[in-house]
């Protein structure tokens, strides 16, 4: 139940307006922070039972991450103190990603985790703090902006256990911590399960893309009598070795470049304003981020006629394929507007016996073998040659539009619980500025 605010009721702080009976005081005396224990690189192991926590295991929002394949085990001696449990709070000490410190983190369960150099771990020392209340605070907003008002360093931030203990917090009475805290664990709790069932679905459609896009897997329009592989054997009755695998007898392996034009592009000179800041979409390393989600419609930069025309950019029709050779390598994603593209990127008009939503769906599948290929020290690469000689498996038009739906349906249902799932987090990011002000205030029992 809620109690709405009366405004008479309240005081003014630097964190805000709060309610005249919670406490507003520094964190030094309610609890103690604890610096952890710099293990030896020469225990990593790829596994093992002991699990170094790390900054990766921190999301920038706070809360804990499952970092797995990277997660790096330490098999030597152990000190005694350093072996974190279940419901140990831990605070990220550096920010060794945008915007990860201060990001707080409840360890999930015993024995596992060991407590890393450049982690806090929070230990209350006194009755008035709820632990669990206390994470959402240093998960919020004003509590993160005020570590990093404070925090030292240019390249990489950091801060340490004085600087957060002399931040100043709202401390309502200790029933009420502990049902604000239970309120925004609930929405957690979706956000969780939103997060477990996507990881689910993204799974099932990379087992799908796998089986469907090599022709293992044939939808029951297109089967024919025989079209299965026996396991151990190198070919099965119905289909055929070659060398982007084996496929069915029924389909082709085709030069890429036979059935779509390729292209590439540019970067106009920058000491030319007149060549930036137009109107025509132009797809750069800066949007990384929004490729590998089947359609790219924006970008972070626009480039000018006048850019096209005394430049080696080109623009390429809405539809095209797109694909990143260089820094990260192997991303893809279909144009949804007329765009140009930097030199970092290879770039496909499909034929009309190819469909685009077919060929991004099978370039997804080779980012390990691009990655695998990609050369260089510093920024890694695939070079224009290789691209030349890309060919692929090329069932008909048909049977590439039926796989290309099937796994764009599956797309559309992850997107519906992302989007889901956002919007429990921009519920739970309104809930806690209400709930960690007092703004909005819940009802508890003092006896409960």
């Amino acid at each position: 139940m809620i109690i709405k605010n009366i405004t008479d009721s309240y005081k003014q702080t630097d964190w805000g307006i709060i309610p005249k009976d919670w406490n507003y005081e520094i964190l030094q005396g309610k609890i103690v922070i604890v610096h952890g224990f710099g293990f030896q690189s020469q225990y990593f192991n790829s596994q093992g039972l002991y699990r170094l926590t790390t900054p990766g295991h921190f999301y920038e929002e706070g809360g804990f991450r499952d970092v797995g394949e990277k997660q790096k085990y330490y098999d030597g001696p152990l000190p005694d103190g350093y072996l974190l449990r279940s419901k140990d709070l831990i605070v990220a000490m550096t920010e060794q990603a945008d915007g990860l410190l201060g990001s707080a983190a409840i360890i999930p369960e015993s024995g596992n985790y060991l407590h890393n150099q450049r982690l806090g771990k929070v230990k209350p020392i006194s009755s008035d703090i709820e632990i669990d209340f206390l994470y959402y605070i240093f998960n919020s907003k004003k509590f993160r902006l005020k570590v990093r008002e404070t925090a030292a360093g240019t390249k990489v931030k950091h801060t340490s256990p004085n600087k957060l203990l002399e931040i100043a917090v709202p401390i309502p009475p200790p029933p009420e911590q502990k049902a604000i805290a239970q309120s925004l664990s609930d929405v957690d709790a979706l956000i969780t399960e939103c997060d477990r069932i996507i990881t689910k679905k993204r799974n099932t459609k990379q087992g799908m893309m796998q089986q469907l896009l090599t022709g293992k897997k044939r939808l029951p329009d297109f089967s024919k009598d025989g079209d299965r592989v026996v396991m151990g054997k190198k070919t099965s009755e119905g289909y055929k070795q070659t060398e982007v695998g084996m496929i069915p007898n029924d389909w082709e392996v085709v030069l890429l470049d036979s059935v779509a034009k390729r292209g590439s592009g540019h970067t106009p000179d920058k000491k030319h304003p007149e060549y930036w800041n137009g109107e025509i979409k132009w797809i750069s390393l800066k949007d990384s981020n929004l490729l590998d989600n089947l359609y790219i419609d924006n970008t972070a930069e626009k480039i000018t006629p006048a850019g096209i025309a005394n430049s080696s950019a080109v623009l390429h029709p809405s539809g095209s394929v797109v694909l990143s050779r260089d820094a990260g390598v192997g991303k893809s994603a279909i144009t949804k507007d007329v765009m140009a593209v930097s030199q970092h990127f290879m770039a496909w008009h499909c034929g009309s016996q190819l469909n685009n939503h077919f060929l991004y769906y099978w370039l997804q599948t080779e980012k390990s073998e691009f990655e695998r290929i990609a050369i260089g020290n510093t920024i890694k690469t695939i070079g224009l040659s290789y691209f030349k000689q890309l060919k692929i498996p090329f069932p008909s038009l048909p049977e590439q539009k039926a796989i290309a739906q099937i796994l764009k349906d599956m797309d559309t249902e992850i997107a519906a619980l992302e989007q889901k799932r956002d919007k429990y987090k921009a519920v739970k990011q309104g809930m806690m500025q209400e709930l960690l002000t007092g703004t909005t205030r819940l009802k508890y029992d003092l006896n409960n």
